[in-house]
């Protein structure tokens, strides 16, 4: 339900600045002088923030024009420059030699929203596929294991943990496993003891129930639940 809260919600903030950005390229912009009176540099030094000083309708205005480019090939502070206006809200402005590297185009946007939409489409996948196995394997009204285990190795992924672990099963008989679950905030430490449930149909897909008050996790075994040599001697 997350994951496709998320798509949607990039889905809605990416067409209303989709919408937004080919709205304001339909408007007819208007030519006046100005003079550039601050430059600031932010992010990466890959945008510049250009402060514009200029007279529109009688008045003096000032406006901002965020450029994806470095202040360097900008003209400097204090240098007179021609800037486009828009009518329907001075402050937006554009400089005229520079239109290419304006923020607000459409194709940037659409390629930003386009991108942000397709990976929430993929965390939508994702988990719809973690949801399907979790419940395939909750519906065979299997037995939970209880295990009572310690962390003897644990290694980070990019978007997983896996943890080798050994110790005692339901029966009290010696288990070693390697399971991968993805990062969760109460992941054991090395060398900690934990207890657990453990729903598996001896396949590599499993459900893990953790705490008095469970919260359940789908994870995978890299390798089966097995009798540890170990723990056997």
């Amino acid at each position: 339900m997350f994951a496709w809260v998320l798509c949607f919600a990039v889905l809605a903030l990416s067409g209303w600045g989709l919408a937004e950005s080919i709205q304001r390229s339909l408007i007819s912009f208007v030519q006046v002088p100005a003079l550039v009176t601050e430059e600031t540099t932010s992010g990466r030094g890959d945008v510049c923030r250009v402060q514009l000083s200029f007279i529109f309708d009688g008045q003096g205005r000032t406006g901002t024009y965020d450029v994806n480019t470095s202040c360097h090939v900008l003209p400097g502070t204090g240098c007179p420059v021609n800037v486009k206006v828009n009518p329907e809200n001075p402050q937006d402005v554009v400089i005229v030699g520079h239109e290419a590297s304006d923020r607000n185009l459409p194709l940037p946007i659409g390629l930003a929203g386009g991108a942000a939409f397709l990976a929430a489409g993929l965390l939508v996948i994702r988990s719809e596929k973690s949801w399907r196995r979790a419940g395939a394997l909750g519906r065979k009204g299997l037995p939970w294991l209880q295990i009572t285990a310690t962390v003897k190795g644990h290694k980070s992924g990019m978007f997983h943990e896996v943890f080798t672990l050994e110790g005692k099963g339901t029966k009290g008989q010696p288990v070693a496993f390697r399971i991968k679950v993805a990062a969760w905030a109460k992941m054991p430490k090395p060398d900690q003891e934990l207890t657990f449930h453990l729903l598996s149909d001896s396949g590599p897909a499993v459900i893990l129930a953790v705490g008095e008050r469970p919260w359940y996790r789908l994870a995978t075994l890299s390798t089966p639940l097995v009798a540890s040599p170990s723990l056997s001697r």
